[in-house]
């Protein structure tokens, strides 16, 4: 049982460094990119989400004033039976900006409504997982909201309740809680609608307690707000439960957020100049207090001026707490692309990733990824706009390899594994085959071999490449010369008769 264990690990670990992390994944789509335009439609993506069965669901404003919804599988394949040949969609109920997805899987689309010179309103959609309207949300499976003008965000609570965020018709900060029906929770806040202040906002998640963190911009100034579960501001963040930052002499916006484990706020926000001739995209992170972490960046932030238009849309963080952040870049004068990149925890740019941090994808002359997730194998999928000289919009979405998350996962089992089986538990499963010394400088020997056994030797280092490789046949040891191989942890794998029989650890000095 053993055997076979660390056999499946170390097949494992060459599998999972086949393809270079930020690289387009060719087993999604065509060449790791989905490109769907139809004809009679004009599909404007906003957002995607994975359901909980690694679906994708993409979301939208179908012919400018209606709300739509996509379904693909989790290799970009239409999945025809959702909806009407994949598609479901609402006619006149505005412009659809953000989605979520519930726990039953139905989706939830916000957004806003104006018609003419008539006043915006907050407009929300339900769809059912199958891909019709779900009439049991507001009325008939949509809602508006008067008074209040945009739907920028939307958060569930474990409860189910729905939190929105946006901004309402006096240009104030709105932050809004539904019961799962779409009927307005009067309990939060003032008749469900928490204390506003001036601004726009743009984002919203919560914390494992419950409490809500929203961040936007006012007229100049990014900021990030904090609300208690039933909707006032939480006193212990910032002052009075805001927190503003100028960074530029122009507007700073925030245009997402995510929350650590331990609640610290990572944000990409963007700044400029007071005639907007110079445009900074940043990176940043704040302590649960709201102030910036100074141990992140330069002083708590990432701040990054480009030649070629970068615009950043949405963040998540992986399992190791690297940042993965997705947008839209100027490629030519006339074309832009899916912009992906990732930091390391520090809030450096990590240099494993793509091309020194970052990597671009083309589909057609304008294209903005809006959206990112990461699968349960930690794949990257973006999703957004892509539209063609002709004008014609579609969806476009595009998966990349990352496994550098899982890769380390392996290494660290197969040290965890090493470092419990010892003493008499080792001597029986290595058949009592050591090495020594540990650590070694020059000459490593492998001792403990039977003689009347052929035996393929093999080190391997800690990112899983082999080093160095013997046959060795009729033995009872052998001496490998790593006088220069590079200092670091390695594995001697033994191997006899094709079957994987022991792994041992050893340092070279």
């Amino acid at each position: 049982m053993k055997t076979i264990l660390c056999s499946f690990i170390f097949l494992l670990i060459g599998v999972c460094l086949t393809a270079q992390p930020g690289t387009l994944d060719s087993s999604f789509g065509v060449n790791g990119k989905v490109k769907t335009s139809p004809l009679k439609y004009s599909l404007q993506c906003s957002a995607v989400a994975p359901q909980s069965d690694g679906s994708i669901i993409a979301t939208g404003t179908i012919n400018s004033m209606g709300f739509f919804a996509t379904k693909y599988s989790s290799n970009g394949i239409i999945d025809s039976s959702f909806g009407i040949n994949g598609l479901v969609s609402i006619n006149k109920i505005g412009e659809a900006l953000s989605m979520a997805i519930q726990p039953d899987n139905k989706i939830l689309v916000g957004g806003y409504y104006a018609y003419m010179f008539s006043p915006y309103y907050v407009s929300i959609a339900r769809f059912n997982a199958n891909g019709t309207i779900d009439s049991s949300f507001g009325n008939n499976g949509n809602l508006f909201i008067s008074g209040e003008t945009r739907c920028t965000a939307i958060a569930l609570q474990s409860d189910n309740k729905i939190l929105i965020e946006g901004d309402d018709n006096k240009q104030n900060v709105l932050t809004m809680r539904l019961f799962p029906n779409g009927k307005i929770d009067s309990t939060f806040g003032i008749n469900g609608v928490a204390p506003n202040f001036y601004g726009l906002g743009n984002t919203i998640a919560i914390q494992k307690d419950g409490k809500i963190v929203i961040g936007g911009r006012t007229d100049t100034r990014l900021f990030f707000a904090r609300y208690s579960t039933n909707g006032t501001f939480d006193s212990s963040f910032g002052t009075d439960g805001r927190i503003f930052y100028d960074f530029a002499t122009g507007p700073d916006i925030v245009h997402d957020l995510v929350l650590q484990a331990d609640n610290k706020i990572v944000a990409i926000a963007s700044t400029s100049s007071y005639w907007g001739d110079t445009i900074n995209q940043v990176v940043l992170r704040c302590m649960q207090d709201g102030s910036l972490d100074q141990s992140f960046g330069d002083g708590g932030l990432n701040k990054q001026n480009f030649a070629n238009q970068q615009d950043l849309r949405s963040v998540v963080l992986q399992k190791d707490g690297k940042i993965i952040i997705c947008g839209s870049i100027s490629l030519t004068a006339n074309t832009g692309g899916f912009l992906l990149k990732r930091y390391s925890t520090n809030g450096l740019p990590d240099s494993t990733f793509g091309n020194n941090g970052f990597t671009t994808t083309a589909f057609d002359t304008i294209t903005t990824a809006f959206s990112v997730f990461l699968q349960n194998d930690d794949k990257i999928v973006l999703g957004g706009l892509t539209q063609t000289l002709e004008y014609q919009q579609g969806i476009a979405l595009a998966r990349y390899n990352n496994n550098s998350t899982k890769r380390q996962i392996i290494i660290n089992k197969i040290k965890h594994y090493i470092s419990t089986h010892n003493n008499a538990d080792a001597a029986t499963f290595y058949k009592n085959i050591n090495l020594y010394p540990n650590p070694v400088k020059d000459i490593l020997t492998i001792n403990g071999l039977d003689t009347k056994t052929n035996y393929t030797l093999s080190i391997i280092n800690n990112k899983g490449n082999v080093v160095a490789t013997k046959q060795v046949n009729n033995l009872s040891s052998y001496q490998f010369n790593v006088q220069n191989v590079s200092s670091g942890v390695y594995y001697v794998n033994v191997v006899a008769n094709n079957k994987l029989i022991a792994t041992l650890k050893f340092v070279k000095q």
